[in-house]
């Protein structure tokens, strides 16, 4: 293909050099003109065939198999994902004391759990599951008097697992 796009752009040059040099008007030297883009358009053709065809055999000898292996086109099989168990309370990380002692200076107890459960929502929409329970926990055991500790049991009592 290559080669027959150059020969054809050969020859529209030949001929475009052949109208130019026979021209008697304008008329003939602007047919000379769209004669010579179309034999650029012919060799432009050609390049990009010939780098298709080159890319094609770049790629072919990069991904070909070696020599003596398996030429199965299936990829291997994924691995099934591990099944854990839950975590337990151990390995749950809780708020460090730095936290706590910064929320501890915003207010009264009611305000501090009502930050601490929105805290604990927000953990848990953002998927994670085991801060939004330490939170729960936490006020439970920080502010038991508080509206946001029984909030906090009613959710822990409802799934243990999540708020």
């Amino acid at each position: 293909m290559r080669i027959l796009l150059f020969v054809l752009c050969a020859g529209a040059m030949l001929f475009g050099m052949l109208i130019l040099s026979a021209a008697k008007s304008a008329i003939h030297e602007i047919e000379a003109f769209i004669v010579f883009l179309i034999a650029a358009v012919l060799l432009s053709g050609a390049a990009i065939v010939d780098a298709i065809i080159n890319a094609r055999t770049q790629l072919e000898t990069t991904f070909r198999p070696a020599q003596g292996t398996s030429t199965n086109n299936k990829p291997p099989p994924l691995p099934t994902p591990a099944r854990y168990p839950a975590p337990s309370e151990s390995d749950v990380d809780l708020p460090d004391e730095s936290t706590i002692s910064e929320i501890d200076q915003l207010g009264d107890d009611e305000e501090l759990a009502d930050e601490m459960f929105n805290d604990a929502k927000d953990f848990a929409s953002d998927g994670k599951k085991e801060k939004a329970i330490s939170t729960l926990r936490e006020i439970v055991r920080r502010y038991p008097d508080t509206q946001a500790a029984e909030k906090a049991r009613r959710n822990l009592q409802k799934n243990p697992t999540s708020p």
